[in-house]
């Protein structure tokens, strides 16, 4: 959980403290570790998809790209 965590933030150029200080303003009743439980499933869902997978430069849009020689690196 957290090496996920990290990488959000790594990724969303935020601090561990801003993206739990996001998650923990969101939260209702559950506990904060829950809470980043939920936020992780639906950030790396969220990447999973079709859209997610293009923007990430992998995924069935990158090996099109690929082939036509617009995409650089390991698919």
């Amino acid at each position: 959980m957290w090496d996920a965590l990290r990488q959000v933030c790594a990724r969303e150029r935020a601090s561990l403290a801003e993206i739990v200080t996001a998650i923990e303003g969101q939260r209702s009743e559950s506990s904060l570790t829950s809470a980043i439980r939920v936020f992780l499933l639906r950030y790396f869902r969220a990447a999973a998809t079709e859209g997610g997978h293009w923007r990430a430069g992998h995924g069935h849009g990158a090996l099109f790209a690929r082939d036509r020689g617009a995409a650089h690196g390991p698919v």
